[in-house]
């Protein structure tokens, strides 16, 4: 073999080893149990697919800030794998857990509907609706305006009043939007 032949196999194999250094985009996730089954939602930035699912964290007037999913470019009124958590503080801290508690009866605070089909199902929606309800959330990074953090939670289901309890909660990678 020649020279010119080695070298050539030489480049053939250098480029088709080399790496792509296209960083890989971070996605959005949730983990979490709910009464003993466990959910892993993962962002989907389609909103042309049936599996659209938005994970941010967004601030709601100048009073606090929600861990928020939902189906928003969907037209139905109860959205499919929807969560808003309230995180009542005007900034987030890393380390430091905020814990909404329900107060009062009459509002409605954080909730999540754990259906993956579209329509009213009460008995898949749960809120912080009734006093000893509750979802404490904490920062465990905050990264490139995105957060991970850990969440857990009682919340009462809207058909029969059942409690459902939240634990092992985990988000990643949670674009921060002020």
């Amino acid at each position: 073999m020649s020279l010119r032949h080695i070298c050539f196999v030489f480049l053939i194999l250098l480029f088709s080893c080399s790496n792509d250094s296209t960083p890989t985009p971070l996605v959005a996730t949730l983990i979490f149990t709910a009464n003993g089954i466990t959910y892993n939602w993962k962002q989907v930035d389609n909103t042309n697919s049936d599996d659209f699912l938005a994970i941010f964290i967004y601030k709601v007037g100048n009073d606090f800030y929600a861990l928020h999913t939902g189906t928003e470019a969907s037209t139905f009124p109860i959205h499919p794998k929807d969560m808003s958590f309230f995180i009542e503080s005007t900034n987030l801290s890393i380390n430091t857990p905020y814990t909404y508690t329900t107060t009062d009866n009459s509002v409605y605070g954080s909730t999540l509907v754990v259906t993956t089909t579209l329509g009213y199902d009460p008995s898949t929606i749960y809120r912080a609706s009734e006093l000893g309800d509750f979802v404490t959330i904490s920062f465990t990074k905050i990264h490139d305006n995105k957060a991970d953090g850990n969440f857990n939670g009682r919340l009462t289901r809207e058909s029969d009043l059942a409690k459902i309890t939240v634990t092992n909660g985990t988000f990643l990678n949670v674009d921060i939007q002020n």
